[in-house]
C-alpha cells in the first residue's frame, strides 16, 4: 500500500509540471498558428496481479528429538499498482513554418523567421525575406546596388560607386559644387597655380634660409670688427711701448759710456755695465713679444680680406 502512494503522488507531481509546461508553450489558436500531431507518452496507473508468498510457522521434530521450527510457503494471487507508458497522438497549436510569437503570451505568431537574417540594416518582413534599405538588394540585403550602372546618378563627370550609395567627382581643374553633382571650373584648381604656389612656397624657404645667414654673417663680421679694433688698439699700445723703449736706449749707453771714460771710478763702471746687460734683456724679451704680436696682427688682416662680404650701409 505504501509503495502505491508513493507512485500515485509520483504520477500527481509529474502531470502537475506537464500541465505547466504545456501552459507556458501552448500557442493558442490566432494569426498564423497551424494544428500539429504529436506522440506523447504519458504515464497509466495498470492494476497488474502477482504472485504474493505467504509463510505459516509450524513446528517439527528434529534428529535429536528436539523441537525445531519450520514455514511452510504457500502463494496466493495478489494486485499491485504500476505505471506504464502510455504513447498517444495529441494534436495542439503550433506556429506556422517561418513563423513565431514575440513572447510566450501571444495568441498568434506574427514574428518572422529569417534563417540567415539580415544584413546591412535590413528588415525581415515575411518568413526568409528581408526589406532592404537603399542601395541594397538580394534576400538577406547582402548586395549592394551599383547606382553608377544607372544614368539616374546625376552626376555631371565622374560617378564612383560606395557602399550602400554613390558619389560624385570632376574632373581635375574642376570643384564639385553644394548639390554634390554639378562640376564647375576651378581656377584655384588649376595644376599650373599649384606649381607656381609650390614653387612660391620653396623661394620662401629660400629666403628665410638666406635671411639666417645673413644675419650669422653680420654677427660674424660685428665680431671680426670688434677684434680688429681691438688688435689696432693693442697695436697702438705696443707702437707707444716701442717709442719709449727707444728713447731710453740712448740715455743709458751715454751713461755706460760716460761711466766708462773716467779712470778713477773703476767700480762704477763695471756696476753700470751690468745694470746695461739687465737691460738689453728686458729689451730682447720686448721685442719678442712685439715681434709674436705684430705676426698676429698680420693673420688677422689676411683673414679680414678673405672676407667677401661687406656690411650693409
Amino acid at each position: 500500500m505504501r509503495m502505491g502512494s508513493l507512485y500515485k503522488a509520483y504520477a500527481v507531481c509529474l502531470s502537475y509540471w506537464i500541465c505547466i509546461v504545456l501552459a507556458v508553450t501552448h500557442v493558442r489558436p490566432g494569426r498564423h498558428v497551424c494544428m500539429e500531431e504529436r506522440r506523447m507518452a504519458r504515464p497509466v496507473p495498470v492494476q497488474q496481479s502477482y504472485c504474493k508468498p505467504v509463510y505459516t510457522p509450524r513446528t517439527r521434530t528434529c534428529p535429536d528429538y528436539t523441537v525445531c521450527p519450520q514455514y511452510d510457503v504457500t502463494y496466493r494471487t495478489a494486485m499491485k499498482t504500476v505505471f506504464q507508458m502510455q504513447i498517444s497522438n495529441d494534436y495542439f497549436h503550433a506556429c506556422c513554418p517561418g513563423w513565431k510569437r514575440k513572447t510566450e503570451w501571444d495568441r498568434g505568431c506574427m514574428e518572422p523567421i529569417c534563417s540567415n537574417g539580415c544584413e546591412n540594416g535590413g528588415t525581415c518582413t515575411e518568413p526568409d525575406s528581408c526589406v532592404c534599405p537603399s542601395g541594397y538588394s538580394g534576400t538577406n540585403c547582402d548586395a549592394d546596388i551599383d547606382e553608377c550602372e544607372s544614368r539616374d546618378h546625376g552626376c555631371t563627370h565622374m560617378c564612383k560607386n560606395t557602399a550602400g550609395s554613390y558619389m560624385c567627382a570632376c574632373q581635375e581643374g574642376f570643384s564639385l559644387a553644394t548639390d554634390g553633382k554639378t562640376c564647375t571650373f576651378c581656377f584655384t584648381c588649376q595644376p599650373e597655380l599649384k606649381n607656381i604656389q609650390e614653387l612660391l612656397t620653396n623661394l620662401q624657404v629660400k629666403v628665410e634660409i638666406l635671411e639666417k645667414d645673413k644675419k650669422s654673417l653680420l654677427e660674424t663680421i660685428n665680431n671680426l670688427e670688434t677684434k680688429y679694433e681691438l688688435a689696432l688698439s693693442m697695436v697702438d699700445g705696443l707702437n707707444t711701448t716701442i717709442t719709449t723703449v727707444m728713447d731710453a736706449i740712448p740715455a743709458k749707453e751715454t751713461e755706460t759710456i760716460t761711466s766708462s771714460a773716467q779712470p778713477t771710478t773703476t767700480t762704477e763702471t763695471i756696476t753700470t755695465t751690468k745694470i746695461g746687460t739687465s737691460n738689453d734683456l728686458e729689451y730682447t724679451v720686448y721685442y719678442n713679444q712685439i715681434e709674436s704680436l705684430s705676426e698676429q696682427i698680420g693673420m688677422l688682416e689676411e683673414r679680414l680680406e678673405m672676407c667677401t662680404c661687406k656690411r650693409d650701409p
